[in-house]
């Protein structure tokens, strides 16, 4: 009995860890001393930068939870290293972990993989810094075209996460500007709504600037629809090139059209549209009828949706700009 408790729990910490329910995962452990419950809630105090209260957990249960799984207190070590980027702590650690006597081959694959990932950290934290001294103002200005580098965006969504009152001014800016591509600007107005930006925004849309209340309407790929539509095209297993395919227009589309809303509630219904699109540009025949049986839709709705979608597709597609 105590063993499937144990699993259960750790399921529960383990998607809520995933889910970004940070808060919750420090309600649910609170006085449990078992080996995972006390990963997840230094995991959790550290994605929620209390790195003193995680160092002064972990200095504590270290020696500890260290008997009882050894590659999951390495894991938590070398994380909370590279949270709090204290990588030369993370060499120390690395150095200390190789002469341990052998323990298993997954503790030994992971000590080997060490100083990869404190490289890969060291090299995000000198671009970070490289990224600040630019600005989010010289970045965005980057965004004009379709083709304009995604990375661009990630830039951007770290700059904010240091230090986002600094940065809003720049993005707000961003929203007005014609010359921005669309899909980015839908991308620049969803981190101001994630990290709980102003909720009343101007935003540039179809030759003019309007007003925004994001409360009610929110970006949609943040919405509750957009998350059920990428579940329904993942549903669809039979070609991961092509559902993968499916979910970065679905992405594209809904960021294009914003704030006009979805014509259709019907999730099915636009999850094969895009599947269709997306196996069509991969030139599959004859997938249609597959498609309509899967979902368990009709074929005049669904080609009258999918000829909407194909046509702002195309359009996002066609030009390089937007003019």
């Amino acid at each position: 009995m105590k063993n499937t408790d144990k699993l259960a729990n750790d399921v529960d910490l383990d998607v809520l860890f995933a889910r970004g329910e940070y808060e919750q995962i420090l309600k649910d452990t609170v006085d449990k001393i078992d080996v995972t419950s006390i990963y997840y809630r230094i995991r959790a105090l550290d994605a929620l930068k209390r790195y003193e209260e995680a160092s002064l957990l972990l200095s504590k249960v270290n020696n500890i939870i260290e008997k009882e799984d050894l590659l999951l207190t390495m894991r938590l070590n070398i994380f909370h290293c590279l949270k709090t980027e204290n990588f030369a702590h993370g060499y120390e650690l690395y150095n200390a972990y190789k002469e341990y006597p052998y323990h298993s081959q997954a503790v030994e694959e992971f000590v080997a993989s060490i100083p990869e990932l404190l490289k890969r950290h060291m090299s995000a934290q000198k671009e970070t810094e490289k990224n600040e001294k630019q600005g989010v103002a010289l970045i965005a200005n980057q965004l004009k075209t379709f083709s304009a580098s995604p990375s661009l965006l990630w830039k951007i969504d770290a700059l904010t996460a240091k230090d986002f009152k600094k940065c809003l001014p720049d993005l707000l800016r961003y929203l007005v500007k014609e010359e921005i591509h669309s899909l980015f600007r839908h991308s620049l107005l969803t981190i101001i709504y994630e990290k709980n930006g102003p909720s009343i925004i101007d935003y540039y849309h179809d030759g003019k600037i309007i007003t925004l209340d994001l409360e009610k309407n929110p970006p949609l790929v943040t919405t509750k629809f957009f998350k059920n539509l990428m579940t329904a095209i993942d549903m669809y297993h039979f070609n991961v090139s092509y559902v993968s395919l499916a979910k970065e227009l679905a992405y594209n589309y809904f960021s294009y059209i914003y704030p006009e809303v979805p014509i259709s509630e019907n999730i099915n219904l636009y999850g094969a549209s895009f599947i269709l699109l997306a196996a069509n540009i991969f030139k599959i025949e004859d997938i249609q009828k597959t498609v309509i049986n899967f979902y368990k839709i009709k074929e005049d709705k669904l080609l009258s949706l999918y000829h909407q979608v194909e046509s702002v597709i195309q359009k996002i597609y066609s030009s390089a700009k937007e003019c």
